[in-house]
């Protein structure tokens, strides 16, 4: 896609997010002073920040397609924080990175193949607070989520565990495992 369908792309889903966070506040609205029992506000709150997001990332690929070749997608903050940057966003080109460790985004905010940070997110992510398909951290949730305190999942061990296969002091899930179960199928 080029530039041109890039922002084309970006305008319209900056308008239905627009659209979506109006229709969220008018039936909000609605709900709270005219006691009209819709229950739409949160649903279109949450379609607003999505297709805000979609836009949003739209507007970051209309800028890179201006190049023709692919090339590395990082993003850092200049603000640190704890020695980290604020934020780093950080999508390696297959070819620019030869371990883990190279490809990986370390700040505040993490996102990326390997994150590493407060709250991080990606495919491998390590930190307090974890999103991805591996994520090991104080509370993480993901396909295989490793926690400290909580854990939430397809496979979640935690003291506090919930997910397909669950195992930890407190669980519930398909299977879960533990001391005190609050809910199994198994």
């Amino acid at each position: 896609m080029n530039r041109e369908q890039h922002l084309k792309q970006y305008y319209l889903c900056a308008g239905f997010g627009l659209g979506f966070a109006l229709v969220a506040i008018v039936a909000y609205s609605m709900e709270r002073f005219a006691k009209v029992d819709l229950h739409l506000g949160f649903t279109f709150l949450w379609l607003a920040v999505l297709m805000l997001i979609q836009g949003h990332i739209q507007h970051l690929l209309s800028l890179r397609a201006d190049s023709s070749q692919s090339r590395t997608f990082r993003w850092t903050s200049k603000i640190r924080l704890l020695g980290m940057p604020l934020y780093d966003v950080y999508f390696p080109v297959q070819s620019d990175c030869n371990s883990l460790k190279e490809a990986q985004a370390t700040g505040i905010f993490a996102v990326g193949l390997s994150a590493k940070g407060i709250f991080a997110a990606g495919v491998l992510a390590r930190g307090i607070v974890t999103f991805g398909v591996g994520s090991f951290g104080v509370v993480s949730v993901g396909v295989c989520s490793i926690g400290l305190l909580f854990a939430a999942g397809t496979l979640a061990v935690a003291p506090v565990a919930f997910g397909v296969l669950a195992i930890g002091i407190v669980a519930g899930g398909v299977g879960a495992f533990g001391w005190k179960v609050l809910f199994s199928v198994a």
